[in-house]
Parts: C-alpha cells; structure tokens; sequence
C-alpha cells in the first residue's frame, strides 16, 4: 500500500475522508456513487466490536488460534451487504486431528466444494508441499525439508496430526546446560563486551516474572547467562533490578580492562562496547502499562512475536541445531515461595514438566514463554540491507 494512502484526507464535498483512521482500527476507502467502503482491522478477542457490524467480507489469517464461538460470531456477521458479493475466507496452518475446523472440513478429504448444512456454499482448499514452495525462498525450502515428526506432517506436507509427549523433545542439559566458560573469567565471569547482548521478558505477578539476558558468541550460538525469575515483584521491583544487574555487569567488564601493563585487556580496544551495556534487543509481553513503566526507568523493550507454534518450532530448531545453550544456575536469586512449592525456580527447571496435553503446551512456561519470545523474535523481525 503506498504511504501516501496511509495518510487521512479530508474530502471537502461531503466532509469525509479516505484514509486509515487509527482511532477506529480502518482503512476508508474514497467514495463512489455517493457510497463508502471500509476495510476493518480487528482481532476476535473483542468480539462485541463484530455483533452490530454488517460486514460483505471476512478474511481471518491463523483461523486455527479461533474457538469454534469465535468462527460462529464471524460466520454470523459475513456476507451481510445483500447487493456486495461477499463471504467468510478462512486461512489455517494445520493444528490437531481433532481440532473443530478439521472436524467439520475434514481436510484429509482434499479439494472440494459442497453446501453445508444450511445450505452455505462451501469451497476447501488444501495446500501440500509443492503449494508451500511456489514462493518459497531456497533458504525457506530448506529449513521446510529439515522439519521432522508432527512439525514436517503440519508445515510442509499439511496434515492436521497430534503432537505426543515432551514440547522441546530436543532439549538435552547434558549439550545445552552449561557450566560458565572458564574464558569468561577474565571479564569477572561475564560474556566478551564484544558479544552482543539482548534480553526477554516475561511479565507476572502471582505467577513468576522473567527476565533473561542472552550473549551472541563468534559462532552465533546464543547463551542464556543471567535470568531474573521472581514472584510477587512489580513493574518498578522488575526495572530496578535489570539496571542494577546490567550496571553491575558493565563495572565488571570495565574494571577487567587493566591494559597490557596489567596482563589485561586494553579498554581501548573495547571502548564502543563499554560506553553503556551492550543490548541490541529487548523483547516482551505486550502489556502496555509494564512497557511503559520499564520504559520511563530506563529499560527500553520491543514487543515480541508470540505465535505459540512458530515460537515453539522456532526453540525446537535452535535446539536442534546447536544454537542454543543455557549456563547452568544463572538465576540471579531462587525465589522462596517457588522453592516451597516444590515448583521450577529457573529456564532449565521449566523443560521437563511441559508437555503436549489435548494437544495444547501445558506445564510451567514462564521463563520459556520469554525464551520463545527472544528466539521467534530474532527470527521473525525484519533486517535492514543494501543491495547493489
């Protein structure tokens, strides 16, 4: 869409505009006939913004994250404009067998048409692997080709199958817990100033709130060498400890820079990475309020990408390929009434108890969810080239 039609502009006829109004979440389109449409930018988690709107098309993407209700208000409100052709498109990634859209689609029945009970005109089209490669890149087709188990069944050949057992099935503390590298030592116990940094958050309250600080290695290996992981702590508990953690970790690394006449490195060398903590990224929740208020103290964060199955694949492809390690007892301080419950104090702890239940994630994931925030994240965001 080009920017120029990003902007509202006032009609000086009829006192209206065309434009994307981001008040009301739309994009208005210039009258003709003396007749305006609009297209509606909304998420079904508010569904009372669909109950009065008398809508012509509906196109939902990741219709698979709906609850059958939800797929019954937007069927309710398609095709409302009697003299518009309109209708429900609804786009899915594969999910469980026993899922409701393929329950009721039975996709494993291939390409068809047919009316539905009432009577609906009803059009399924199932995409197989030579559809996910049309305009997919080389890179793409071969990560796609790399999937194993239910991952390949879902996103390369397009089944609707059921995940088993452990989520991050991958994840081995004998090759991804570490000890902290002895080399680290020289920089009192702290990755390289040189090996870039980002940070995770996951926010809570009764349930634990999550920090995790990450160190980029030569390799691309990202490590989880510090996590903050506390119940019962606020906004300002949360942002005063990551500036006391982050300014700690800066004293350390400068202090470790004594120069050769001290056997140590040279502050010189390392100065662009030592004026102020080296963090390139910082991902979280979305929850304004918190955002805000880290943002006010100093502690500045992106919103994450939090597609749960794509953050998962995405972990289970990092563990996989050896791209991913978590140095062993990082938490900054075990949190009591954690320890007292007999309930995961840490990253490493959360692994084992989260697991595929009615084939949904289920088990402690407050530390994980910001592990797959940081990881998705890095994945998904966009990046900035010069191409001659």
């Amino acid at each position: 869409m080009p920017a120029a039609m990003l902007r509202w502009h006032e009609s000086g006829k009829r006192g209206q505009g065309w434009g994307w109004k981001e008040a009301d979440s739309t994009f208005y389109l210039p009258e003709r006939n003396g007749r305006q449409s609009s297209i509606l930018l909304s998420g079904l988690d508010k569904p009372e913004r669909f109950m009065g709107a008398n809508l012509s098309f509906i196109l939902i993407d990741q219709a698979e994250s709906l609850s059958y209700a939800q797929f019954e208000i937007a069927r309710s409100r398609a095709n409302r404009q009697r003299d518009i052709p309109g209708g429900l498109m609804l786009l899915f990634n594969p999910e469980g067998a026993d899922h409701w859209a393929n329950q009721r689609y039975q996709f494993d029945l291939g390409n068809r048409a047919y009316r539905d009970e009432q009577g609906r005109d009803i059009e399924v089209v199932v995409c197989g692997q030579s559809d996910a490669f049309v305009f997919a890149s080389p890179e793409y087709r071969a990560y796609l080709e790399s999937l194993e188990g239910s991952w390949r069944d879902r996103y390369l050949l397009g089944k609707w199958t059921s995940f088993e057992g452990g989520v991050y099935a991958d994840y081995d503390p004998a090759r991804h817990l570490i000890e902290r590298p002895a080399e680290w030592d020289l920089w009192g116990g702290y990755p390289p100033p040189d090996w870039p940094r980002s940070r995770s958050f996951d926010f809570g309250v009764n349930d634990p709130c999550v920090c995790l600080w990450f160190a980029r290695e030569p390799s691309g290996r990202e490590i989880c060498y510090r996590q903050v992981y506390r119940c019962d702590i606020t906004d300002a508990d949360l942002g005063a400890m990551v500036l006391e953690q982050e300014a700690q970790e800066l004293a350390s690394l400068r202090a470790s820079c004594g120069g050769p006449e001290a056997g140590s490195p040279d502050a010189r060398d390392y100065a662009s990475w030592l004026s102020a903590f080296n963090c390139e990224s910082s991902w979280s929740d979305h929850d304004l309020n918190w955002r805000g208020n880290l943002e006010r103290m100093g502690v500045w964060t992106q919103p994450a990408a939090k597609d749960i199955n794509t953050g998962i694949l995405a972990v289970t492809e990092a563990l996989r390929n050896g791209q991913l390690a978590i140095v062993r007892d990082g938490v900054v301080e075990r949190d009591a009434r954690r320890l007292r419950d007999k309930q995961p104090t840490c990253l490493e702890l959360e692994f084992a108890g989260y697991r595929w239940v009615n084939n949904k994630p289920k088990g402690q994931d407050h530390a994980l969810d910001a592990l797959r925030y940081k990881v998705n994240s890095d994945r998904t965001r966009p990046t900035v080239g010069v191409w001659g």
